[in-house]
């Protein structure tokens, strides 16, 4: 009974002084994507995305693929059926740290302005 009781206890302060730790890294971008240049650029809307992966015992980092950067990407565009390409706007990747290194959020959010592109017809003001 007694070791039952002092396991709750280390097992509770461990979890009370371990808490909970963010790390975010981001940046902006003007394109996110290839824009020829005699084309016009029609903003549609504002969007996001996110992608998230979940790890215990963190001791390799997991990492995002291509694919998952492509698959939030589509995910933005989607919201506006017409949209071609994402411009101006921020790519943000946040690490949270639940209970140190035992359980793990990997976060990559994609925010942005939805596009129509159109290529080869650049209205140039004429």
């Amino acid at each position: 009974m007694k070791t039952t009781k002092y396991i709750t206890i280390v097992l509770f302060s461990l979890i009370l002084f371990t808490g909970c730790a963010v790390s975010n890294i981001g940046g902006t971008y003007t394109n996110k994507q290839f824009v020829y240049p005699n084309s016009n650029v029609t903003p549609l809307g504002l969007t996001s995305a996110k992608k998230t992966k979940v790890q215990f015992l963190s001791l390799n980092p997991v990492s995002f693929k291509k694919k998952d950067y492509e698959k939030a990407e589509r995910k933005a565009l989607s919201a506006y059926p017409d949209a071609d390409i994402l411009i101006n706007g921020s790519a943000d990747w946040t690490t949270t740290w639940i209970l140190g290194p035992y359980l793990v959020f990997y976060t990559y959010s994609l925010t942005g302005e939805a596009a129509k592109m159109v290529v080869g017809k650049q209205d140039i003001g004429h």
